[in-house]
């Protein structure tokens, strides 16, 4: 949206759009077979008779190598899912709202002002003992 301008004054604004034209990929009715035999000679792939879909064995598992991983992921998972757990119930569990809200910025003003008060009674006790001690010829 752009907010056009006529030197101060403030015009209404133009409200654009655009269309981007859909993929060559997407205009093609007809699979590329020669890409895709290709594609199946480079990486090691077959190509599939639909004519003959017994001959596909899909989940043929002969001549495949197993996998096996050598770092185990159990533990490291479990510590993590050990500390998500420990972090969620201390969420639900710590009143989080007192320390974001602005009752505890009143908490403290409170607080602070009750510290000073006091302090400055017993200031005021302090100075009037002695004063007391002078007038009574200690000091």
């Amino acid at each position: 949206m752009v907010r056009p301008r006529l030197g101060q004054e403030a015009l209404p604004p133009i409200v654009g759009g655009t269309t981007i034209p859909v993929g060559a990929e997407f205009r093609r009715l007809r699979s590329d077979e020669a890409l895709l035999s290709r594609l199946a000679n480079a990486t090691g792939g077959r190509e599939l008779d639909l004519a003959l879909p017994e001959t596909w064995r899909l989940f043929d598992r002969a001549g495949v190598p197993p996998r096996v991983t050598m770092t185990p992921v159990f533990v490291p998972l479990m510590l993590l899912a050990l500390a998500l757990f420990v972090l969620d119930v201390a969420t639900r569990r710590v009143a989080w709202d007192r320390f974001v809200s602005r009752e505890f910025g009143v908490d403290l003003r409170k607080a602070a002002a009750e510290a000073t008060r006091e302090r400055g009674e017993q200031a005021g006790r302090a100075l009037s003992g002695l004063k007391a001690g002078r007038a009574a010829g200690f000091g």
